[in-house]
């Protein structure tokens, strides 16, 4: 039987169709194993030549963009809330923004054998006048003297620092509330009632009491009277040195005796501020440092899975919860928000109580830092404002001012935008100083309330460069292989479609054509070349046998 033209091809195209799904097959059944090594490669950190590694070290110019935008909350009619003890009310200024420039010097660089890499991070904050309202930190605000309330919270549990305070007080003449250019409040300021405390009293008359020295020792633990208000921004623009030193898991090659960290460990911290462990919570699981710093988290991120963050301002960690997916400048991303679980009460979340968050799910100010202030949500979104009794200012920001996202892509890990949301507020009343039976002098005739002093919005994006460098090695080596083999599959389908036509064709063409012939000579309406050939025949075999 003869090979048609129709059924070699369908031949070949069988061929090709058992190759296009073997690849699509092999490309879907090994590249989901595989690829988590791949991007592990591609961006761990494990040597100088590492392709991540300049874009880590040199965070700010090739890894990420980080600016903070501060608002500071301006208190109007502070000689009535002094006086006559009215509630403030306040105006919203802002924002002052300012980019956070970040980098880890090479000489601080180092990787141990078991797997990790520790290194110092070195950053300041650089004011960008062309992206604030007012252009100045000139700008006088009139707002809570923190190095003030910090003094009293003291003496309220302090004898011997309440008489200080109240000895100092009487000296400076300085108020609870005061008005000063908003590069004091952002940056610090010294304080007068510091000053002379720490002169008078923070030197060998406190020796012989621990807790009069210690207490000196925080308050002025710089070796200042610089108030460290909340914000705590580095006003030069050169850091006056190398921060403690961090550690954080790599992926790289580890020792014999210390297994590789697993892709859930790449980039996470096992070290802070030389700690392996916080000490001043009130539970072990509050004081536990981990999660990552926030600008990327592990590779192969599953869909609904929470991540953690350790937040050095908080001096905690936080966990984040998955809330949806979204496209992020071409990259399809996950985006997380803080849990409920983190903000809750304690009668709905007992564990917060390690953090000393109140039953309206307040949480105040580390105490490492010793200032007197609470952290919440701007403008009280989403938190118990039920004891603020001031008329916060209209209209509200935006809502997505107002609220912490991160938006990680999912196969690096690597985040790609983020928005910190933080509201810093004081708990604004009279207060009773230790040993005494009525309030404090400057705190008198306080109306109480919760009153709020600023709140920040620390947002972040991924630079261009290492946007680049995460499409080239992670996303489009990801695309292109299983693009492939979805168009193989598609091809693959159309051929086997093809070849099945073409062979039922085939089959229906040699099925007629015989059914026509046997049909002919049944009924004797044959063609004339076909009589000739069996007349032939017949005269042929005639002769043959005459012969015979």
């Amino acid at each position: 039987m003869a090979v048609t033209t129709a059924l070699r091809v369908a031949h070949v195209l069988a061929v090709v169709t058992i190759f296009l799904f073997a690849y699509g097959g092999f490309i879907y059944g090994f590249v989901p194993d595989w690829l988590p090594t791949r991007i592990k490669t591609a961006l761990e950190i494990d040597s100088p030549v590492a392709g991540r590694y300049q874009a880590w070290r040199n965070s700010t110019k090739i890894g990420v963009h980080t600016h903070y935008r501060w608002n500071l909350f301006n208190i109007t009619n502070a000689p009535a809330v002094i006086d006559d003890g009215a509630l403030p009310e306040i105006a919203d200024i802002g924002p002052f923004v300012f980019e956070y420039v970040k980098w880890r010097p090479e000489d601080s660089v180092a990787w141990l054998p078991n797997g990790t890499l520790r290194y110092y991070n070195k950053y300041y904050y650089r004011f960008l006048p062309e992206e604030s309202a007012p252009l100045t930190l000139d700008m006088n605000i009139t707002s809570v003297n923190m190095g003030l309330l910090a003094l009293i919270r003291h003496g309220v549990t302090s004898t011997g620092m309440a008489r200080a305070v109240e000895d100092a007080l009487a000296q400076t003449g300085e108020q609870i509330i005061s008005t000063r250019p908003a590069r004091d409040w952002l940056y610090g300021y010294y304080d007068e009632t510091m000053l002379l405390i720490n002169n008078t009293y923070c030197n060998d008359a406190f020796a012989g009491n621990i807790t009069y020295w210690m207490l000196c020792q925080i308050a002025f633990k710089l070796g200042v009277e610089q108030v460290p208000t909340f914000a705590a921004i580095n006003a030069n623009d050169d850091p006056s040195g190398p921060l403690p030193m961090n550690e954080i898991y790599t992926g790289a090659a580890a020792s014999s005796t210390q297994p590789t960290p697993p892709a859930k460990s790449m980039l996470s911290y096992t070290m802070w501020e030389g700690r392996r462990k916080l000490d001043w919570w009130f539970s072990d699981e509050a004081n536990m440092i981990n999660g990552t710093d926030g600008a990327s988290y592990h590779p192969g991120l599953e869909e609904g899975e929470s991540i953690t963050a350790f937040v050095g301002s908080l001096h905690r960690s936080i966990t984040l919860c998955y809330e949806g997916k979204a496209d992020i400048e071409g990259l399809h991303t996950y985006f997380y928000g803080l849990c409920d679980s983190e903000k809750q009460p304690l009668s709905i979340n007992p564990w917060n109580k390690g953090f000393n968050m109140t039953e309206r799910g307040i949480m105040p100010t580390p105490p490492t830092l010793m200032l007197p202030y609470f952290n919440s949500e701007p403008y009280f979104n989403d938190d118990d404002g039920s004891r603020c009794l001031v008329q916060l200012p209209s209209p509200a920001p935006a809502l997505e001012y107002l609220r912490t996202r991160v938006y990680v892509e999912p196969m690096s890990g690597q985040t790609v935008k983020a928005r910190k949301a933080m509201q810093v507020n004081v708990d604004f009343r009279p207060y009773i100083m230790d040993g005494d039976t009525k309030p404090c002098s400057i705190t008198t005739g306080l109306n109480s309330t919760y009153l709020p002093v600023a709140w920040m919005n620390e947002y972040m994006t991924l630079s261009d460069a290492f946007a680049d460098v995460l499409f080239d090695r992670v996303i489009l080596p990801k695309d292109a292989l299983f693009g492939s083999a979805a168009a193989a599959f598609v091809l693959a389908g159309v051929s086997l479609i093809t070849v099945v036509v073409l062979c039922v064709r085939e089959a229906k063409k040699r099925v007629e054509g015989g059914s026509d012939i046997t049909h002919g000579i049944a009924s004797g309406a044959v063609d004339d070349s076909i009589q000739q050939r069996v007349g032939l025949v017949s005269k042929d075999e005639r002769s043959y046998s005459s012969s015979a």
